[in-house]
């Protein structure tokens, strides 16, 4: 019954994180009260038990807000829909060849915005025609522009 109770505070913690939004730092401060009690009362199961779960709510917040991805400006999703960009990086996977064109997964180094390089990491879908052949391993510059997948009925690149 206790690790039952234990796992339902954990996901109702990842739950209310993804509902509501609470800064890192109050999730640390709010954590601190549990843990303070279940030390003081450590003697008192019930006690010690309503403690425990109150912690393990904030942990699963701050579970779910570390999982979230961040986008700066060291990732390449951060220039999404910014204009045209330059993007370098090399082939990361085998090419997928269609048809009439070629799909590539680009692992991007850096990439150039008005001039300026920034460092990034991050993966581009890259559509392009099927010659010259480019094949895993190539450095790749491609300009255009970078754009969030779209999310279709039975699939999605995100």
């Amino acid at each position: 019954m206790t690790i039952l109770c234990l796992a339902i505070a954990w996901l109702s913690g990842i739950y209310a994180a993804s509902v509501v939004r609470v800064p890192g730092w109050l999730l640390w401060l709010a954590g601190a009260l549990p843990l303070a009690v279940s030390l003081l009362w450590w003697r008192q199961w019930r006690i010690r038990l309503s403690a425990s779960c109150a912690l393990l709510l904030v942990l699963g917040a701050l579970r779910y807000q570390t999982a979230l991805p961040t986008f700066d400006q060291s990732t390449l999703a951060y220039y999404n829909g910014r204009g045209p960009v330059t993007v370098v990086g090399e082939v990361a996977d085998e090419p997928d060849v269609r048809d009439r064109y070629v799909n590539l997964t680009l692992s991007a180094r850096y990439l150039e915005v008005d001039g300026e390089r920034h460092e990034v990491s991050g993966l581009a879908l890259v559509r392009t025609a099927r010659y010259p052949g480019h094949v895993y391993g190539d450095e790749l510059r491609i300009e255009g522009g970078l754009e969030t997948p779209p999310a279709y009925e039975d699939f999605s690149y995100k």
